[in-house]
């Protein structure tokens, strides 16, 4: 996953330790300590295939023997990302864990639900909806990178408390 993640951007700062015998990495049963750090500017990531690219990402990513942490902000779309904070709980099994907090214009949320894995199961619904104003989201994306951890799931909710919704399919005009 780390091989194909990060697209590009620069490492703004990083460091790395190592205490114990480098022959027991990665460390799974507590042998010795792993542990690096890197400060990212300006980076594409693309977390996950079902998902776009995130652009501008700021923010620090940090691995611990078998685990990473992420704290980190930037763009999806034209949708703001304020805080994304998780990670992997274990490479082992590789699962993805985000909460992820955000703001945009209706357009732009909209246009990244659209492009993410949710337009599988609700694509129909959302192709002639329309956001027009400010909203904020909050979403938790539980992503297995490999099949046999089982099925991706997200849950969240986007405030359009400040938009107007309208789809013409289903006769929806909400202000």
């Amino acid at each position: 996953w780390l091989d194909t993640a990060l697209v590009d951007g620069k490492v703004a700062h990083g460091a790395a330790l190592v205490r114990g015998n480098v022959l027991d990495w990665p460390f799974r049963h507590g042998e010795g300590r792993f542990e690096a750090i890197a400060e990212l500017a300006d980076a594409t990531l693309k977390f996950h295939h079902d998902w776009p690219e995130g652009h501008g990402i700021s923010g620090t990513a940090r691995f611990v023997n078998v685990a990473m942490e992420v704290d980190l902000k930037g763009r999806i779309g034209g949708a703001q990302i304020n805080t994304v904070t998780g990670g992997i709980p274990n490479f082992g099994d590789a699962i993805l864990e985000l909460a992820v907090q955000g703001e945009g214009t209706g357009p732009a949320l909209l246009g990244v639900l659209r492009e993410s894995s949710l337009r599988r199961d609700f694509g129909s619904f959302m192709q002639n909806l329309t956001l027009t104003g400010r909203g904020t989201t909050q979403l938790d994306l539980h992503i297995p990178l490999e099949h046999h951890l089982g099925e991706p799931r997200v849950e969240g909710y986007v405030d359009i408390e400040r938009m107007d919704l309208h789809d013409p399919t289903w006769g929806l005009g909400f202000r």
